[in-house]
C-alpha cells in the first residue's frame, strides 16, 4: 500500500528499480575491509601469479556495463564465471543479487544479497542497494535498519543519508497510515477494500498475524476477489504456513482462471494482467 492510502496488490509490485548506486570501482577500497584498493587486493587473486590481475575486475567491470544496459545475460555469464574462481566474490554476488532482482526473483535476490554483505561486512553502497530493494518491496523497518549501519559504516556516504531520511518518513506515515485503516473500517466495516488497505498497512509493519486475519475478513466479504487471496497467500506464505498458502493460491488461481473461460473473449489490457497473474500464481504454487 503507497503512504497515500492507494491500494495496490502486493503481487504487481515493481520489478524494476532505477536507483541502485555504482559500486565501487578497481581503484576504490576493497570491499574485504583491508583498506587497499581493490585491484591491489582480492580481485588480482582470484586468477593466481599466471594470471593479468586486471583481467577479473575487467570481467566485473563488463559485467557491470552490460547490467546498465540491460543485458542480463551477458552480464548474469561474466559474474558466474568469477564466482566459479571465489564463491565468496562480493561484487559478483551483488550484481547477480540485482539481476535476480530484476528477473523477478525476489527470494533469490534476496538471497545473493544477504551473501554479498557477509562477504563484505563494511561495503556500505551493497547496504544501501538491499535496503532499496527490501523498501521496494514493502519490508521499510529493516530497510532503515540497513541505511541506518550503511550510515554507521560510512557517515559521508551521502546516498545512505539521504535515502535514511526518506525511509524513516515512510515508517511514521505507515503509523498514519495504519490509524486512518482502522477508522475507515469502523466507518465501513462491509467495505472489503477497507480492510485490504489495513492488511497491507499491517504488512507494511511486519505483522503478518494480524494482517492474515485482516485480508480474511476482506476475502469473507468478497470470496471471488482474486487481489485478496493473492494477498492472503502471500501472507500466510510469511509466516511459514505453506499448506495454507497453497490451497489460498489455488483458490486465487480458480477465480482468475474463472474469468478467462469465454473463448471469444478479445484480449483486453484486463485480459493481459489476468494472464500475467496466472503465470506468477502458478509460479508461486510450484515453489511452495
Amino acid at each position: 500500500m503507497s503512504p497515500e492510502g492507494t491500494y495496490k496488490p502486493m503481487l504487481m509490485a515493481s520489478q524494476q528499480l532505477s536507483f541502485l548506486h555504482a559500486i565501487p570501482e578497481r581503484n576504490d577500497a576493497c570491499s574485504c575491509g583491508s583498506g587497499k584498493p581493490l585491484k591491489q587486493c582480492c580481485l588480482p587473486t582470484l586468477f593466481g601469479p599466471s594470471h593479468p590481475p586486471v583481467a577479473p575486475c575487467t570481467m566485473i567491470d563488463t559485467a557491470r556495463h552490460e547490467f546498465e544496459q540491460g543485458r542480463l545475460e551477458n552480464a548474469s555469464s561474466l559474474l558466474e564465471q568469477v564466482l566459479a574462481l571465489d564463491a565468496r566474490h562480493p561484487e559478483a554476488l551483488h550484481y547477480l543479487g540485482l539481476i535476480a532482482y530484476r528477473r523477478g526473483d525476489a527470494i533469490g535476490a534476496q538471497s545473493l544479497l544477504e551473501r554479498s554483505l557477509l562477504a563484505a561486512p563494511r561495503n556500505a553502497p551493497f547496504f544501501v542497494n538491499f535496503a532499496l530493494i527490501l523498501q521496494a518491496s514493502g519490508n521499510t523497518t529493516r530497510a532503515v535498519e540497513l541505511l541506518r549501519h550503511a550510515v554507521r559504516l560510512d557517515p559521508g556516504y551521502v546516498p545512505a543519508q539521504m535515502h535514511l531520511a526518506q525511509a524513516s518518513g515512510a515508517v511514521e506515515r505507515c503509523d498514519e497510515v495504519m490509524q486512518n485503516c482502522r477508522e475507515a473500517v469502523k466507518k465501513n466495516p462491509t467495505d472489503p477494500e477497507v480492510w485490504l488497505n489495513l492488511g497491507d498497512a499491517c504488512r507494511q509493519r511486519r505483522q503478518f498475524a494480524l494482517a492474515a486475519d485482516t485480508y480474511r475478513q476482506a476475502v469473507a466479504l468478497s470470496p471471488n476477489d482474486a487481489r485478496g487471496l493473492v494477498n492472503l497467500a502471500e501472507t500466510l506464505r510469511d509466516l511459514g504456513h505453506a499448506a495454507e498458502a497453497k490451497e489460498t493460491y489455488e483458490q486465487a488461481l480458480a477465480v482468475v482462471r474463472s474469468r478467462m473461460r469465454p473463448k471469444e473473449r478479445q484480449l483486453t489490457t484486463e485480459a493481459i494482467d489476468v494472464h500475467a497473474l496466472t503465470r506468477a500464481l502458478t509460479t508461486n504454487i510450484l515453489n511452495l
